[in-house]
C-alpha cells in the first residue's frame, strides 16, 4: 500500500505531469485524447504560476512517499471572476484504479 503524498507540482515536476496526461486511458475521460507535448508543457507552465498565487489552491501531484513513484494529481481550482466558487478534479495512473 502506498505511503500516499500530495505536493503542490512546481517547474521541476513536469515528466511527472506529462506521464498522466499522455496517457490516453487517463485523458478518456478528461479531454478525450491525450495531451500533446506542447499542449502539456503550456497547460503546466500556466498552473505553476496559478500554484505561486494561492496558498492552498492549486494543481498537487499525488505520489508515493517512500518510493517517489507518481501515483496521479489533483486539484482544487478556483474561480478567478468568482472567489466564492471552486473547482476539484483529480487523475489516477490506470494501475491505481479500482
Amino acid at each position: 500500500m502506498p505511503n500516499i503524498k500530495l505536493v503542490k507540482f512546481t517547474k521541476q515536476d513536469f515528466n511527472d505531469y506529462y506521464s498522466l496526461v499522455s496517457n490516453e486511458q487517463v485523458m478518456a475521460m478528461i479531454t478525450e485524447r491525450a495531451l500533446s507535448f506542447e499542449e502539456a508543457k503550456r497547460n503546466f507552465n500556466h498552473f505553476v504560476i496559478r500554484n505561486e498565487q494561492f496558498e492552498h489552491f492549486g494543481n498537487y501531484k499525488v505520489y508515493d512517499s517512500d518510493t517517489g513513484e507518481i501515483l496521479g494529481s489533483g486539484n482544487l481550482k478556483v474561480n478567478e471572476k468568482r472567489l466564492d466558487e471552486a473547482e476539484i478534479g483529480y487523475m489516477l495512473l490506470p494501475s491505481y484504479w479500482g
